[in-house]
């Protein structure tokens, strides 16, 4: 009959130097962000708020005028920052260079 095998009851934190698992916690967090960087989301008032404008007026933009791209979450609509500045760049008037 087999010996039960004494399994080591410490946990894996007790057993890994700590700047070993800070190395490994820094090495997973730029993974995650290389993967699926966070893009800054706003509803339609924040979206107002940035734009500096109404929100009838981004509600226009996005609905009449298809000037705005904007993604639909259930009945709402929500906008990113990507998307916001490209709006901008695309409404921005160039002067007289002189």
């Amino acid at each position: 009959m087999c010996k039960p095998r004494n399994l080591p009851t410490e946990n894996r934190k007790d057993r890994i130097h700590p700047l070993v698992d800070s190395e490994i916690q820094s090495l997973f967090e730029n993974l995650i962000a290389a993967i699926a960087p966070p893009q800054a989301v706003f509803s339609e008032g924040e979206a107002a708020k940035y734009l500096k404008t109404s929100v009838e007026s981004v509600q226009y933009y996005a609905l009449r005028k298809n000037l705005l791209a904007y993604h639909s979450v259930g009945r709402n609509r929500v906008y990113t920052k990507k998307d916001l500045d490209a709006f901008l760049a695309s409404r921005r008037v160039m002067g007289i260079e002189g």
